[in-house]
């Protein structure tokens, strides 16, 4: 069976932040997350193609990296048996298109951990949107770009189809709705001063013991959602018009 993964995923963010000038932001990122991949792929649009790379132990990742002072983006990935739809730990970095994930194993991916992790992304771009989520094998890897795997339920399948949506064409997730409650929500001013029952999404969550918000950083916020009271968060917010996913 394949594993299940707890990813991040955020988006959107406005800074032209250029991952490929500062690879030592890139080793902080898989230090932080406590990965160990061994496989690196990065897009170089000059060249038109993919360009891989093996990272064996005596291989420091700094020094293979380096040489790429030009991408789109770059993943990382740590293949369970050399399939990389089955993986211990994925990390990828979208600079063209403003999006971040990292997935590994849950036993090792807490809700701090998440946090923290969020708190060193934040050091160099601002996102406006983001959320955790548990999920197994190329499903969680698939999950954060909107794309749908044959091992998720129809249900499922429509929620992630919804998120597609949004991130290739409305941008709804950029402009104040949520795309579904999580245990981990980041969001932004525009996600907190949504109405819900009358008073903005940020009143309604702190007077009404609805988790706990936290401040990451300017115009950053994390929404932890316990997951007790999440089926009745949930359906408050689709029935109010403020979720993405349609069922």
């Amino acid at each position: 069976m394949t594993e299940l993964l707890r990813f991040l995923a955020v988006y959107g963010w406005h800074e032209d932040f250029d991952l490929a000038k500062h690879p030592g932001v890139l080793v902080r990122f898989v230090e932080d997350a406590r990965i160990t991949p061994n496989k690196l792929t990065v897009y170089v649009p000059e060249e038109n193609k993919e360009r891989r790379r093996t990272l064996h132990k005596k291989h420091r990742l700094l020094d293979i990296v380096t040489p790429f002072t030009s991408y789109d983006w770059i993943a990382l990935d740590e293949p369970i048996d050399g399939d990389f739809r089955n993986v211990r730990s994925h990390l990828n970095f979208n600079g063209k298109e403003r999006r971040y994930s990292v997935a590994k194993l849950q036993t090792g991916f807490s809700t701090s951990e998440l946090v923290c992790h969020l708190r060193l992304l934040c050091e160099f771009v601002t996102p406006r949107y983001g959320f955790s989520h548990l999920e197994r094998g190329l499903a969680a890897l698939a999950f954060p770009f909107g794309t749908s795997t044959t091992s998720l339920s129809r249900e499922d399948s429509r929620r992630v189809h919804d998120l597609g949506h949004s991130l290739r064409r409305t941008q709804e997730h950029l402009k104040g709705k949520l795309h579904d409650v999580y245990d981990l929500n980041v969001l932004s001013p525009a996600h907190l001063d949504q109405r819900i029952e009358g008073e903005p999404l940020r009143d309604w969550i702190e007077k009404g013991a609805r988790g706990e918000l936290l401040s990451v950083k300017e115009d950053v916020f994390a929404w932890i959602v316990p997951d007790e009271i999440r089926p009745v968060v949930r359906r408050t917010l689709f029935d109010e018009g403020a979720l993405i996913a349609t069922v």
